[in-house]
């Protein structure tokens, strides 16, 4: 079995892929790739992504075997937060094309070589998608940071939001990225931040934990 999500920017996500062990190495990763591969075809998806563990070569085989290439690395982090309920309302920034322009040059984005995670997908990251981020008021700057914060959705039964960081001082920007979550009324905050020590290093002492499942991901992607 497996999963496809359709994202924000019209790509396609393959998500939690399992296979029973009695039937492992015969085929059946390749096979629901291809099928999945022809129906996204069907549908006008052009670009399909997923990740997998590093840990998992299997998988990692599969992938190239199955015409997906490798494109950048992350780590999955998160923590859990204080609220149960939003304390205030929170505002978006308003922001410029200039500004815009400006967070195009993102450092992060460019560790994982012009992707970022948003909520559970990888998506390219272009002007028409900040844009559309921007006006659907997830874009948020303050005096030395800049991110994108999602709006608490109930996943697992509990509120989540997921931040992807643009701009700024990780450790700051992990912090008002908690600040704001809480005041949303999210349980859980989470992420993708650029696999490395000093960013995991930087998540550890502000509170966060790298998600037992996503340690270290391989995003990959393929053309349909």
């Amino acid at each position: 079995m497996t999963n496809f999500d359709t994202c924000i920017d019209g790509s396609g996500w393959l998500n939690v892929a399992r296979t029973d062990p009695r039937w492992r190495r015969r085929g059946v990763a390749t096979f629901l790739q291809r099928e999945i591969a022809a129906h996204a075809k069907r549908q006008r998806v052009r670009t399909l992504r997923l990740w997998v563990s590093s840990e998992n070569k299997p998988s990692l085989a599969a992938c190239e075997k199955g015409g997906f290439r490798q494109v950048c690395e992350a780590a999955h982090i998160s923590r859990t937060l204080r609220s149960t309920k939003p304390r205030r309302k929170v505002s978006s920034s308003s922001t410029s094309q200039v500004q815009l322009l400006e967070l195009m040059k993102s450092s992060y984005a460019a560790k994982t070589r012009g992707y970022i995670g948003y909520k559970r997908h990888f998506i390219r990251f272009t002007k028409p998608l900040l844009t559309q981020l921007a006006r659907s008021g997830e874009v948020y700057l303050t005096e030395n940071t800049a991110l994108i914060l999602s709006r608490p959705e109930k996943w697992v039964r509990t509120a989540q939001s997921s931040f992807t960081i643009l701009s700024g001082p990780m450790a700051k920007s992990l912090i008002k990225a908690k600040e704001l979550a809480e005041n949303m009324g999210a349980r859980i905050l989470s992420g993708y931040i650029p696999y490395g020590p000093y960013e995991i290093s930087v998540a550890r002492r502000c509170g966060f934990t790298r998600s037992p499942w996503g340690r270290h991901c391989i995003i990959f992607e393929k053309t349909t």
